[in-house]
C-alpha cells in the first residue's frame, strides 16, 4: 500500500490515514485524483483506430502460394508406374521382407489393371490392352509371393518355423508346411486365425498344410 508523509512530523504513514501515529495530529484530507480530460480519452480512442485501420490498408495478407495443377496420367503412364513399382519390390524382397502397405499397394494396382482391361476388352489390338493382359498376372503372382513371405514372418515372430509356398495351376495352391502339422493344428488356424479368409484375398483357392512328411489336409477356399 502507498505511504504519504505527515505535514508535521515528516514521518511516512499511510496514504489513507486520518490521524499520524507518530505525532497524533489529524492529517489533512488527500487531493482528488486527477482526472483524464474526455478529450484527451476521446483522442486516444481516435488515434488508436485510425492506426488499426491505417494498418489493414497498408499491410495486404499474404499471397497465397497457387496450387500448381495437377496433370492427369494416362493409362500407358499408370502402367509404367505399375511396371517400375513391379521391379522395384522385387529387388527389395531379394533381401528383406516385404511391409504391408507395399502389399496393399500391390492389391490396388491389380484392381486398377482389372478396370484397365475392361474398359480396352473391346479392342484387343490396341497397345494398352496387351500390357494390361501382360502385367496382370505378374501382379497377381507378386501379391500372392508377398503375402507368403509376411506369412512366414507373422509365424515366425511366433515362433514357429514354418515353411510356406504355392504350387498348381497359376500359383493357386498355398502350401504351409510345419514340422508338427496335424489336424487339430490345421483346424485351429483356419477357424481360429480366419486364415482361408486372408488367402482369398491374396488369390489362392486351397490351402495344403503339411508336416512334410506323413500329414497332409487340403482346405478349399470358397470366396
Amino acid at each position: 500500500m502507498a505511504n504519504r508523509t505527515c505535514p508535521f512530523c515528516k514521518e511516512k504513514v499511510k496514504r489513507d490515514a486520518v490521524v499520524c501515529k507518530y505525532c497524533q495530529k489529524e492529517l489533512p484530507p488527500l487531493p482528488p485524483p486527477k482526472k483524464v480530460p474526455k478529450w484527451l480519452a476521446f483522442a486516444i480512442i481516435i488515434i488508436f483506430l485510425l492506426i488499426v485501420i491505417n494498418a489493414m490498408y497498408t499491410y495486404p495478407p499474404p499471397k497465397q502460394q497457387d496450387t500448381p495443377p495437377q496433370v492427369k496420367k494416362t493409362d500407358d503412364e499408370h502402367i509404367n508406374d505399375i511396371e517400375k513399382r513391379i521391379r522395384d519390390y522385387k529387388e527389395f524382397m531379394k533381401t528383406r521382407y516385404p511391409t504391408l502397405e507395399m502389399y496393399n499397394t500391390i492389391k490396388k494396382d491389380l484392381i486398377g489393371v482389372s478396370l484397365l482391361e475392361a474398359v480396352y476388352k473391346d479392342d484387343k489390338t490396341d497397345k494398352t490392352y496387351k500390357r494390361v493382359k501382360q502385367i496382370k498376372p505378374e501382379l497377381e503372382l507378386l501379391l500372392k509371393k508377398i503375402y507368403i513371405k509376411r506369412l512366414e514372418l507373422a509365424m515366425f515372430d511366433k515362433g514357429f518355423d514354418v515353411s510356406v509356398s504355392m504350387r498348381g495351376k497359376n500359383n493357386e495352391t498355398l502350401v504351409y508346411r510345419y514340422v508338427l502339422m496335424n489336424n487339430a493344428l490345421a483346424h485351429k488356424l483356419v477357424n481360429e486365425a480366419k486364415i482361408l479368409d486372408s488367402l482369398s484375398d491374396a488369390g489362392f483357392k486351397e490351402v495344403y498344410f503339411t508336416n512334410g512328411y506323413d500329414f497332409g489336409v487340403t482346405y478349399s477356399i470358397k470366396k
